[in-house]
């Protein structure tokens, strides 16, 4: 019983300082799982593209850098993310904000026409300022920081840390006492179902109960996977370790010996084109060894504090939808290469976070299925985490209110007889 006690308190008080910001990231998450359509139908002249012709095919991605940078003078793009633009614009990074010709202000991303490299147009992301078409970014630095930027995002991966342990709090605090700290643990699973049912018969306050304790049980698994991989966003360096002790790791890539360390490189000691074909050649050799299939290139960049390229590609030891996690880094001028990552296969601990990561995200790979599935349980989950932080919050209210009453009442002397 003083464990339960104990559980009881910390649920109550990490509930009540975790209130507000898990119904902003739960809120905001709820709109983030449909980001991409979303940010679509905001910015439709950004992602629209011109008719082109039957057969048309899209630009090589390193023909199309250079088309983009001949537009926007003054720009450079070391990392080129290359994810298949479909029926709309590319996206192209910036290494820093760049005014383009006849703007008044800087930006960081260029929309462009992936058939002929025409520029479209440019964003700022999370610049409210600029309108309702970056609203899908900013949700992005609420949900992931407060919009606070490093400050935040470590605020919000201790939130996300106490969340973690609330969850196993509160799953512990739904089960019946047959389990806990009954003399016989025999039927405490028929007595616990009765956990998982909403009375809506039974008034106001039994009903926000239930809706408190069946809403979290519900959907337990999904809050637990979003609440630890959280972790694993803004506080790696308790999420790594924790994880570590149970489960083996990829080991991390060690410096590049060739290159001097705190000496960055802004360029490539070789054209992109080369570069593209070492890291073609490296990963062909790296999948051949590991046997996985290459689906599509997705990154493509130079790291100038470290002097390595780094390459990703979407294989089939991916689990996720869109991006690519399968990785080589290697030192261009050698040609050595000094890191080699599988999201899945190589490591347990690797495989596990994998799947943490892009359930959260709403990016996981469902052979067969749609996108919308995953996406509308991820969205139902941000909604629940709101509905349990307020009724967490109406029932705290009501039970100090009711102390209170009761105590005012035990203390008023009482009239003589």
């Amino acid at each position: 019983m003083r464990l339960r006690a104990g559980l009881l308190l910390w649920h109550r008080w990490a509930g009540l300082v975790m209130a507000l910001f898990l119904t902003i990231a739960g809120l905001t998450g709820a709109a983030l799982a449909f980001r991409d359509p979303l940010d679509r139908a905001l910015n439709p002249a950004l992602h629209a593209v011109a008719p082109h012709p039957p057969g048309a095919r899209p630009l090589d991605w390193l023909a199309l850098r250079e088309r983009v940078l001949a537009q926007v003078p003054g720009a450079a793009i070391s990392a080129l993310y290359m994810d298949p633009p479909g029926d709309g614009a590319a996206v192209l990074w910036l290494d820093a904000p760049v005014t383009p010709p006849g703007a008044d202000r800087p930006y960081s991303v260029v929309h462009a026409d992936p058939y002929t490299g025409r520029v479209i147009g440019f964003r700022e992301p999370a610049r409210l300022a600029d309108g309702i078409g970056n609203l899908m970014p900013f949700l992005f630095e609420l949900h992931y920081a407060l919009a606070l930027g490093e400050a935040g995002a470590l605020f919000m991966g201790l939130i996300a840390l106490v969340w973690s342990l609330d969850c196993l709090a509160g799953l512990w605090l739904t089960l019946p006492p047959a389990f806990t700290s009954g003399p016989s643990r025999r039927g405490w699973l028929r007595q616990w179902r009765q956990a998982f049912r909403v009375r809506w018969q039974g008034g106001r306050h039994r009903l926000t109960f239930d809706l408190h304790r069946a809403g979290g049980l519900w959907l337990w698994a999904l809050l637990f996977v979003i609440a630890w991989s959280s972790v694993n966003f803004n506080l790696n360096q308790v999420y790594r370790p924790v994880m570590g002790s149970l489960f083996a790791f990829q080991p991390e890539a060690a410096p590049n010996a060739a290159h001097p360390a705190g000496h960055p490189a802004p360029t490539p000691p070789l054209p992109w084109r080369q570069l593209r074909q070492q890291a073609r050649a490296h990963m062909a050799a790296f999948a051949a060894r590991e046997a996985f299939a290459i689906h599509a290139e997705t990154l493509l960049a130079w790291e100038a504090e470290t002097g390595l390229v780094h390459y990703r590609v979407n294989s089939s030891r991916d689990v996720r939808a869109t991006g690519g996690s399968t990785a080589i880094r290697f030192d261009p001028s050698t040609g050595r290469v000094v890191e080699q990552r599988l999201p899945t296969g190589a490591a347990t601990g690797d495989s596990i976070t994998g799947w943490l990561i892009h359930t959260h995200m709403a990016n996981l790979r469902l052979p067969g299925l749609s996108p919308w599935p995953l996406r509308t349980a991820i969205a139902a989950t941000g909604l629940t985490l709101a509905l349990l932080t307020t009724t967490g919050l109406l029932l705290y209210t009501r039970k100090r209110t009711a102390r209170r009453w009761h105590h005012h009442h035990r203390r008023r002397p009482q009239p003589a007889e």
